[in-house]
């Protein structure tokens, strides 16, 4: 694999997965489920649907880089290391914002540290394996 293939590869997970990630927070905030009416609701489904078509559209650009270079068997277990990449990013999104209250941190940087972390962990966890092959 050549240094240019991997940094298509980065580039366009960043760019499916915030794109898709967009997609996923507009689909899901405007569902209207009972009790869930609120813009707390909305906001939390907004959250969920950003954050798991983020994780399908980083690996949906690696089954498609995965079958052009013949490596189809080891998609599982990058899939799976995404999983853990974008919990650890969440995690660390939460104890950024829980800290925040001590840091005086700007509201935008706290917006763009929802959007980031997640989705640094979801790729670096795609590829921690994948350049090792």
């Amino acid at each position: 694999m050549e240094k240019a293939d991997k940094f298509n590869l980065i580039v366009l997970q960043i760019l499916i997965g915030l794109g898709s990630g967009l997609i996923g927070a507009l689909l899901l905030s405007s569902f209207e489920i009972t009790g869930w009416n609120d813009i707390y609701g909305t906001i939390i489904f907004a959250l969920i649907g950003g954050y798991l078509f983020m994780f399908a559209g980083v690996g949906a650009t690696g089954y498609f880089f995965l079958k052009k270079i013949k490596a189809l068997r080891i998609f599982s277990q990058l899939q799976f290391q995404s999983l853990i990449g974008l919990i650890v990013g969440i995690g660390g999104l939460f104890f950024i914002a829980i800290t925040a209250g001590n840091l005086k941190l700007p509201n935008f940087i706290i917006n763009s540290i929802a959007i980031l972390f997640p989705l640094i962990g979801t790729i670096v966890g795609f590829n921690f394996r994948l350049s090792r092959t």
